[in-house]
């Protein structure tokens, strides 16, 4: 039985890496409909959404799958960037049109459901996610609480980015005096409302 296994696996690795080896070719006699199908099934699986650095990922780490899928994406005109685990698109603001083409072409004919959620929430400027709220509720809770605060109690070294985000959105508001002193971080109606309109628990 283990000996079959291994044959099987071997055999059907070839097949894989084979389809991989002639996959540019073969896109490029795709439509531009179908060419979105084949790139919306592969972010279905690999896909992720960074609402924090405003892009879309496609993860991958083998060489030949990330040389391939690179290549296919240049040839569509996104614009990219790769960090050794991910292929990003959409990461400079100039970049932006990266974002609308992917709108057009893969979004409609993505499958997964969250992740679908996720893209269409970036693409309204809309970059906070549910796991926010524990930032907000701690905001909520200790009114004009500073970063350091907030990080101490979620025992969360960085969370600048995502207060900047929910700022951005409006469910927090920050002031200072001074402009050498810290930040003071307040909920706002949009906020408490997000939070289901509960007040301090």
């Amino acid at each position: 039985m283990e000996i079959v296994r291994i044959i099987t696996n071997n055999f059907l690795r070839r097949i894989i890496n084979n389809i991989y080896s002639n996959i540019v070719k073969l896109f490029s006699d795709l439509s531009f409909k179908e060419k979105g199908a084949f790139l919306a099934g592969f972010f279905d699986a690999e896909g992720n959404v960074n609402k924090l650095d405003k892009n879309l990922r496609f993860s991958q780490k083998i060489k030949d799958k990330v040389e391939a899928i690179m290549t296919i994406l240049k040839k569509e005109d996104y614009h990219l960037r790769y960090d050794k685990s991910n292929i990003i698109i959409g990461f400079r603001k100039e970049y932006s049109e990266d974002l609308n083409l992917f709108k057009k072409q893969i979004m409609p004919f993505m499958k997964h459901l969250d992740k679908r959620k996720e893209v269409t929430d970036l693409l309204k400027g809309y970059y906070v996610k549910d796991s926010y709220k524990s930032l907000v509720k701690v905001i909520n809770n200790n009114p004009g609480c500073v970063h350091n605060d907030i990080a101490k109690v979620l025992n969360r070294r960085k969370v600048r980015s995502k207060l900047t985000a929910l700022t951005e959105t409006r469910y927090i508001m920050r002031e200072r005096k001074k402009i050498d002193e810290p930040y003071k971080y307040y909920i706002t109606k949009n906020g408490l409302s997000w939070l289901g309109g509960k007040d301090k628990k």
